[in-house]
């Protein structure tokens, strides 16, 4: 196992190891590890506990609220080793489930699965799957993200509109608590909050947790521990951001793979699309539902000529998009919905004609082209503007909204962006009324500015019976935020959670909870 001593080499040849994607700043660890297996993880907590050293969990830093980004003097462990695909099998619901390691990535669950059977290892149990025959339903942005990081926030994508967030695909994980000793979570195991309930470890020991009263709102939400009377256990520690226990392995339940039929189809009006939004809605095939917006699609014109890849000029007159994907059934066809989605989209001013279609791969490869051209033209505007000011960095929001009054709320927020001219880029899950709006300040005034509204923004939010954040977590950037979401109560029955299983509150510090 790979042990790198000492915050001089660490900061010289580790420093990527050091942030994620908020690009805020931390510490510096005093040793970092990169286990290769289970019994290399065990040694590490096993010593850190005997010494009552902190420990921070890291990635593959694609996180954006800080949760892995190590404070002075923790010892840090890195997964980039433990990057196998263990075992595939069948559980007794006759699903097929795949069992990993925590460190690989979600675009090597792909590969794996596009592939099956010449995979770049032998894998047990491959032979039930034949190459392309079942799909990882959760698909975040990142595909560099590894599983580990995707289950400790509760990661979704575009499909989870459909599918569901993360926790709707984990069938079992492995953790080791903080004092070094392990225990099995498989789904199934029903338990009341309300009354509390234990956990006996491999090694005979128990775990206490007091009964609590809080319940996770049921708009989609990554803003805290998951609680539900009655719940499944293993729902606990899905979300909870490193803080409760260390994941030695994780299965993830699969799906027979679908013919997806895609498309982009543009609007003139805010209110024409978010109508046929609600359309989309009610279509039981519909598996995404994006939005881009008129900030977005301008970012996007705006730098063009930069791309490495150009896609096409956008229908003339049209200032907002909906990127939505349909499933294939035989029961059914897309060409059965035609005549249905057209007169829809007449009624919306729009029409196939607006449309760019994913049938072709070609089509489909415009189509992600498209998707990934938002996020590089802000990456390379952050860029910029950071190198006139250091402190510079992207403010993006992750809330998500009750159905009834998203489009309001969304209004309000862009009001407030424009009252306060902060340039911006609005894009996201718009089927689960989850929008992204990246306020990018150009200079230090404007980042003040781009943080009183974050504020503000959040505060409505919280008003209106929203979560602060929907896919990312909490981290280090967002505490204040959960309490005001849920209240000094509330984040004190989080806290006898936490107490529970990490008495000395030696995980993840600062995540999810500011002081320990």
């Amino acid at each position: 196992m790979l042990t790198v001593d000492g915050q001089s080499s660490i900061k010289e040849s580790y420093s990527d190891l050091l942030i994620d994607e908020s690009k805020s700043t931390g510490g510096i660890p005093s040793k970092i590890f990169f286990p290769e297996n289970a019994d290399d993880l065990i040694s590490i907590i096993l010593k850190s506990s005997q010494l009552k050293q902190p420990l921070r969990l890291i990635g593959s830093h694609t996180g954006t609220t800080g949760g892995a980004i190590p404070n002075d003097n923790e010892w840090a462990i890195s997964f980039t080793r433990m990057y196998h695909i263990e075992s595939v099998a069948t559980n007794p619901e006759g699903e097929i489930i795949l069992k990993c390691e925590p460190g690989v990535t979600i675009s090597t669950i792909s590969e794996f699965l596009n592939d099956a059977g010449n995979s770049q290892y032998k894998v047990r149990g491959q032979e039930l799957l034949t190459p392309g025959s079942h799909f990882y339903p959760p698909d975040p942005t990142e595909t560099t993200a590894q599983l580990g990081g995707t289950v400790a926030t509760n990661a979704s994508g575009a499909r989870s509109f459909r599918f569901g967030a993360t926790r709707c695909s984990i069938y079992a994980l492995s953790i080791i608590t903080p004092n070094a000793e392990t225990f099995t979570l498989v789904r199934g195991n029903i338990v009341d909050p309300r009354k509390g309930f234990e956990i006996i470890t491999d090694q005979g020991s128990k775990i206490v947790f007091p009964p609590f009263s809080y319940r996770s709102p049921q708009t989609k939400n990554a803003s805290g521990y998951f609680s539900k009377a009655p719940m499944d256990l293993i729902d606990l520690f899905i979300g909870s951001e490193g803080t409760l226990g260390i994941f030695a392995s994780i299965t993830v339940k699969l799906q027979e793979s679908i013919n997806i039929v895609a498309g982009c189809t543009f609007f003139k009006t805010l209110e024409s699309a978010f109508l046929f939004a609600d359309f989309l809605r009610k279509e039981n095939d519909v598996l995404s539902i994006e939005f881009f917006d008129e900030s977005s699609l301008k970012f996007i014109d705006a730098y063009r000529e930069r791309m490495a890849k150009p896609i096409p000029e956008f229908p003339e007159n049209c200032t907002q998009a909906i990127l939505w994907e349909f499933a294939e059934k035989e029961t059914g066809s897309f060409q059965d919905k035609y005549e249905i989605w057209e007169s829809f989209l007449n009624s919306c001013d729009s029409s196939f004609d607006n449309t760019w279609s994913g049938m072709e791969s070609t089509e489909i490869e415009k189509l992600k082209r498209f998707r990934h051209a938002l996020p590089e033209s802000i990456n390379a505007a952050v860029s910029s503007f950071k190198n006139n000011c250091p402190l510079i960095r992207k403010i993006g929001t992750d809330t998500a909204l009750p159905a009834e009054c998203f489009s309001s709320v969304y209004k309000e927020y862009l009001r407030l962006i424009k009252k306060n001219s902060l340039n911006h880029a609005a894009f996201g899950h718009l089927g689960d009324c989850h929008i992204h709006i990246n306020l990018l300040p150009s200079n230090e005034g404007e980042l003040n500015t781009a943080l009183d509204v974050y504020d503000n923004m959040m505060e409505l939010t919280i008003k209106n019976g929203g979560t602060i954040s929907a896919e990312h977590g909490i981290g280090k950037l967002k505490c204040k935020y959960l309490e005001k979401m849920y209240g000094k109560a509330k984040i004190g029955e989080m806290r006898a959670i936490k107490q529970s299983i990490d008495p000395q509150w030696r995980l993840n510090r600062g995540a999810i909870f500011e002081k320990f």
